[in-house]
């Protein structure tokens, strides 16, 4: 029970009931749905009346634990880590590339990919410990090429059928591509594959990222002018949207259980052909934003259940970025990730400005302007105070008077101090001329999702797991960035007076 509101904390209870099914079912997603049904109803029995009692105590978890993450992983690499990591790999492996597969590929884009892969390097990254060459025929770096392959040219497929079509294909670029046989129809089965999506941990997927990342940031595509931005998109899972069972609250709420324990039901957006409610997951992702160009590009997610706020995630992913070294000065979010509270702690703890839009319920103070935020002194004042920036000690804007000249001078006290709210007073008040840039820089944010969920293989979502789903995110993401560092993505019609250039993959060297 919560000490400060006096109530169960549901999701604290719903991540215990989940360990306790894990573990007393390791394979839970492989049973039947009645099978399923009723394993989850015992357990929701067991907790209502742990509950009614208070026979089990709900211990306090972090939120990275409510979340479904965890705890952060030691083995996740830096930028600076993983050039490092590279450099060393580089002058240590001799590679003997094969001319007969490098005559195979026509697809530019494929061209690209198969230049930054490095097999040797990968397969050092996504091997799990104490695996050898020998005790797998099919390494990492080759299940990766074939899961980037479906993601990149293939993303309306099931991962059944590409794994059928590509044991079929007779078009040596696409198996050359993927390291198999020219000669011979060798191909993974789809349940190889899908054992590869899911053995793949949150410290894999995460240095997956950054290798990506160091390559896209090393190719000059940014240029001097760069605004981080954050956002999310919802993803819903192709599973039974009743639940398997459910557990009775005191205050009458419900916690639900579904076929994938890990998700949960959430809200989105109206939309025509959708429900506002879904069962699944929601992507947080921090992108870069060229603000010359206006485009923006992924480059860390977190995926946890529909249920949880944004306003919950806002710091477990600004702390990933921090251990990965990405530099913030300032981000650009939606409102719902953080109130003024959370803006001022960010600014004093990490020096982060944290720009949201001004909530328009927020209460204007007096003597300012409600429509261009400027600050006057008192209401006989006509001449606008000017911003000198934030105080910690003052815990505040500070407004100075800019009249030298003004006849009240020597009766006014020349200073006002206005803290941080939601509305025209945010980390840099509205009447600063960069503030509202910033704000709008925000929306660009949304044009990477579309791109994710509709030319990259997100959406429809095929995956069932909190695992999968996370490493199809990361897939689309690399397919995403490949596609920029290629050129072969498309601008948006404001954007063709201004085209987008894009350096080729020759720039890397």
């Amino acid at each position: 029970m919560n000490k400060a509101t006096g109530r169960f904390d549901k999701k604290a209870i719903r991540i215990l009931v989940t360990r306790q099914l894990t573990m007393e079912h390791p394979h839970f997603n492989q049973l039947k749905r009645k099978e399923k049904r009723a394993i989850v109803a015992d357990a929701c029995k067991a907790a209502e009346q742990a509950i009614k009692t208070g026979e089990k105590a709900v211990p306090e978890l972090t939120s990275e634990e409510l979340l479904g993450l965890g705890k952060r992983p030691e083995g996740v690499m830096s930028l600076e880590d993983m050039a490092q990591f590279i450099a060393n790999h580089e002058r240590t492996i001799f590679r003997f590339p094969s001319k007969t597969r490098k005559q195979a590929f026509k697809n530019p884009l494929l061209q690209g990919m198969d230049k930054l892969l490095d097999d040797s390097l990968l397969d050092r990254l996504l091997a799990p410990s104490g695996m050898t060459p020998s005790m797998r025929e099919w390494m990492p770096s080759r299940l990766l090429r074939i899961e980037l392959l479906r993601t990149g040219l293939y993303p309306e497929w099931s991962v059944r059928k590409f794994c059928r079509y590509l044991a079929e294909l007779e078009r040596k670029e696409e198996r050359a591509f993927c390291n198999l046989p020219l000669h011979r129809n060798e191909m993974c089965d789809h349940s190889t594959l899908s054992a590869f999506r899911a053995s793949l941990t949150f410290e894999m997927r995460v240095n997956l990222t950054v290798y990506m990342a160091h390559h896209f940031l090393a190719s000059g595509r940014l240029g001097d002018s760069v605004l981080h931005t954050m956002d999310s998109t919802d993803v819903a899972e192709p599973v039974n949207t009743s639940p398997l069972g459910k557990i009775e609250m005191p205050d009458g709420s419900f916690i639900r259980f579904y076929s994938d324990l890990s998700c949960d039901c959430g809200s989105r957006r109206n939309k025509r052909d959708k429900s506002k409610m879904f069962v699944g997951y929601r992507v947080h992702t921090l992108c870069v934003a060229d603000v010359k160009s206006g485009i923006a590009f992924p480059l860390l997610s977190l995926t946890v259940a529909a249920n949880h706020h944004d306003s919950q995630v806002l710091e477990p992913l600004l702390a990933l970025a921090r251990a990965v070294g990405i530099e913030l000065k300032v981000l650009s979010a939606d409102e719902a990730y953080a109130d003024a509270e959370k803006q001022t702690a960010l600014r004093e703890e990490h020096g982060l400005l944290v720009i949201t839009p001004s909530k328009s319920k927020a209460d204007v103070p007096g003597n300012v302007d409600s429509e261009t935020g400027q600050v006057f002194i008192d209401g006989a004042c006509e001449t606008p105070m000017r911003w000198t920036g934030y105080d910690k000690e003052d815990g505040g804007h500070v407004f100075v008077c800019q009249g030298d000249a003004c006849p009240r001078a020597a009766l006014c006290s020349r200073e006002r101090i206005l803290p941080m709210d939601t509305g025209l007073f945010g980390p840099v008040p509205q009447c600063i001329s960069g503030a509202q840039k910033a704000v709008d820089t925000r929306k660009v944010a949304e044009r990477p999702f579309n791109l994710l969920k509709h030319m990259d293989g997100l959406e429809p979502c095929r995956m069932k797991t909190l695992a999968t789903v996370s490493a199809q995110v990361v897939f689309s993401q690399m397919i995403g960035i490949f596609k920029v560092m290629a050129g072969l993505r498309s601008v948006t019609k404001s954007e063709k007076e201004n085209p987008q250039e894009v350096l080729p993959f020759a720039a890397n060297g």
